[in-house]
Parts: structure tokens; sequence; C-alpha cells
């Protein structure tokens, strides 16, 4: 295998392996905006500029292969020189709004301002090209021309992983922006992975925007629930609320991508939460005591159960609970209540959408959980069908579900 010197560290990578991605593996930093991992190359950001022995000019990393024996340097005066050029090239045009601009914090243009920039413009404030701004492109993204760098990310993404193909870029020289195609908005599933990949402000997440500033949020791991692809994500939060979520890399599942349905599916977590128990009086909801009111309930369980018997007791679980939840409602329907009539439906009220992506046609994160867990009937006892048929005949005397409205699933 070539082996490379890379700052006076030599290296051994994979033949076919570029210098961004050997000096990446060896924990070397070299600024980038167009290269992405899961992208073709285009090397037309020039960020990425490294000094290779031997070479009459500077060299674009992300394009540029390694061979054995070559001897690169990432930040010499010569580098560092051509990339602060680079960088005060971006920004000549780009807007002074970072105090209002979502991505602060987050951004490529702040953070490699601040390593390798640092420099007083020398173009006027009056003299900058003006572009549209925030504008509604369609599925969950706003665009901002003016904050745009070109880099293409955006246009390979959807060419190359959606293959949808709706942004492309426009214009002449400084006066280039991205855009839609006259008439076509975004119309794929996956919109929201393009503000995932832009490396500035331009493409921001309509549904995340102005909610919350990112240094505020925490990050926790966790398995989208929207179908049952089981997609890894991070759900994003701030005193106790979450704000978004956000692909996290699994390569055997999702890789680095994630539909824009079960993005916004954290909303559930947020509205409609039981924090009080309460109880009907005289066809009344009022409020009352969780102590009172579970010893009531126990107390009406057992008198019905007491005189109908356990046969009149229907269990329906739910395969958007866990493993650990779905064992725990099988014990209690079995062991506690000791009905047969334990089950559960796949059938959910949901978007039917599928594809051979990431949309799975189950739109239940755990059905497979609960078909191995062996939620089912037990002899004798009545299956979901037979236990709506239960309901219309008036023979259910108690009913339990956990995890679903029963009103809201199709027929």
């Amino acid at each position: 295998m070539p082996k490379i010197t890379i700052n006076g560290k030599e290296i051994e990578v994979e033949p076919g392996t570029t210098i961004l991605q050997a000096a990446q593996r060896a924990g070397i930093e070299i600024p980038h905006y167009c290269y992405h991992p899961r992208l073709s190359i285009a090397g037309n950001c020039r960020m990425c500029l490294v000094e290779v022995e031997g070479m009459p000019k500077l060299q674009t990393a992300c394009s540029t292969r390694v061979q054995d024996g070559m001897v690169v340097h990432t930040d010499n005066e010569k580098v560092r020189k051509a990339v602060q050029g680079v960088l005060e090239f971006m920004l000549l045009n780009h807007p002074i709004d970072c105090p209002v601009c979502d991505q602060a914090g987050e951004c490529g243009l702040q953070d490699y301002y601040m390593k390798y920039g640092l420099h007083k413009s020398r173009f006027a404030l009056e003299d900058k090209v003006l572009k549209f701004k925030a504008k509604y492109i369609g599925g969950l993204i706003m665009l901002d021309s003016e904050r745009c760098i070109l880099c293409t990310r955006c246009i390979r993404f959807l060419r190359e992983v959606v293959g949808t193909d709706e942004l492309n870029i426009f214009g002449r020289g400084s006066h280039s922006y991205v855009d839609i195609y006259p008439g076509r908005p975004l119309m794929n599933r996956y919109t929201c992975n393009l503000a995932d990949i832009c490396p500035v402000g331009a493409l921001t997440d309509n549904d995340f925007r102005f909610k919350c500033r990112v240094w505020f949020l925490k990050a926790t791991r966790s398995i989208c629930p929207g179908c049952a692809t089981g997609c890894n994500v991070e759900i994003h939060y701030h005193k106790n609320r979450v704000y978004r979520m956000k692909p996290s890399y699994n390569d055997d599942v999702n890789g680095i991508w994630m539909c824009d349905i079960g993005r916004v599916s954290y909303h559930s977590v947020n509205e409609g939460r039981i924090l009080k128990p309460f109880e009907r009086v005289n066809g009344e909801k009022v409020e009352g005591d969780w102590d009172a009111i579970l010893t009531s309930a126990s107390l009406k369980m057992a008198r019905l159960i007491a005189t109908y018997g356990p046969e009149s007791v229907f269990v329906v679980a739910s395969p958007k609970s866990s493993n650990e939840e779905l064992y725990l409602t099988k014990k209690f329907a079995f062991e506690v209540l000791g009905t047969p009539n334990l089950c559960f439906t796949p059938r959910v009220d949901a978007d039917p959408y599928h594809d051979d992506f990431l949309v799975h046609e189950d739109k239940n994160p755990n059905t497979r959980g609960a078909l191995e867990m062996k939620i089912a009937p037990a002899t004798g006892g009545k299956d979901f069908e037979e236990t709506l048929e239960a309901l219309r005949r008036g023979d259910v005397k108690l009913l339990f579900v956990f995890g679903s409205c029963l009103g809201d699933l199709p027929a």
C-alpha cells in the first residue's frame, strides 16, 4: 500500500485514497466545503488546497489521489495564504447577518473564518451583490441565496442520492445562484438532508428555523419511531422539550440520511402528553391524585374481573412499544390479569408512502419485536380482529390499550 507523509507524519493508506481522506484518518484537519464523503467529488470550493512536493501548483486535497512517497504540506505559509484568499473570496458578497442566521453556532464559514481567516474585508458593504433571501423551495427547506457559497452539495445530493434533481446553478459569475427549476419545487421525502449537508446558512430546516439556538441544545442518541427501518438518530432537546431530530451515522441502517417523515415525528413527544391523572365522574373528566386514582382503578378492575371473569378482559399491545414494554405488557395480561386475550395490530393511521430507500411500508418501529416477543393470544384467547368483533357485541368489559388509539386505526 502507498505511503504518504503529511506535515512530517508518515501514513499508509489504501490505493485510490485522496489526500483529504488520508489526512482525516491521521487526525489532520484540512478545511473543505464542497467535499462530502457520500457524494461525488466536485473540487470547486478550493478550500482544501495543499502543497505537494514536486508539483508546481497547490493541489486540491479532495480530488488528488495519494501516490507512494508523496510529501504533503497542509499548514505552511504558502497554503495558509491561499486558503485565506479563497475564504476572503467566498465572503466578498456574503451578507453580514450572522446574529440572525439560523446556522449560527454550526456554520462552516464561521468556524473556518476564526481558524483560517481573521482578515478585514476589502469589499465595501454597499458593493455586495444582493440576491433573494428566505425563499421557500418545497419540502421542509428555506433557501437564502445570499448565504450560498455554491459548493453544490445540495445539487449532488438530489442528483446522486435521491435522484430527483430539483436544484441547479443559474446565472453567471458573481451573480450565480442555486435555485429550483421554475415551477418545480422540492417534491421528495428527503429534503431536510439538504439542511444537514449545507455547510453554511443557505438551506435551513423550516421546521426548526428560529426555534432555538443550537448552543443551548443537548443531544441523545436514539432510534426513529417513524417506521420499521429503525434509522439511527440524535434527539436535540432543551429544557425537556425536543426541538429536532437529526440522523446519526450507522452504515448498516441509514448511513447518514433520514426521511422528512421521521424528522417531524418528534412533535408527538411535546404535544398531548398526560402529565396528570384524570378520571370520569358523572361523565366529566376530573383531575385527581395519582395514588387515589390508581387505587380506585385497581378496585374497579378487580370487581369487573370477579363479576365477568378474566375472559371479558382484553389487552391490546402496540408495535410502537419497546421490547421491554412489550414484555411487561405480556406479563401484565397473562400473570396479573389472568386473561388469554392479548393481541396487537400492525395497522396505523399514518402516511402510506414507502420507497426502496429508507421509508418502510410498516409504519410501526417494532412490529418485529412484538412478533419475536410472541404478543399473541394464549390458548382460547382472541386476536385483534376477534377483539374488535367482541367490542361490537359488547362482550368486552375491561379493555387495556397500550400505545395506540383504536379510534384512529383504519378498518
